[in-house]
């Protein structure tokens, strides 16, 4: 048997506004480098894009990220 979807919390629009107010934020939590927001913006940017669409990654952010990774000793 299906369980209903669970309401949520913050309508998309909410969402968006949240994250454009802490966009400029420095604040993260213990042991996120600020290279860490990129790294996830890199790669759950593709979560939502169709498998035909090819997303642009510029080299020398990509770059960063990969390298901040790779150096993770948590991966």
């Amino acid at each position: 048997m299906d369980s209903p979807r669970p309401r949520c919390r913050y309508t998309l629009a909410e969402l968006i506004t949240q994250l454009r107010e802490s966009a400029g934020s420095a604040h993260r939590a213990p042991g996120v480098s600020p290279l860490d927001p990129l790294v996830d913006i890199m790669i759950h940017g593709n979560d939502s894009t169709s498998a035909c669409r090819i997303r642009e990654m510029p080299a020398e952010q990509a770059s960063a990220a990969l390298d901040r990774v790779l150096r993770n000793p948590f991966r």
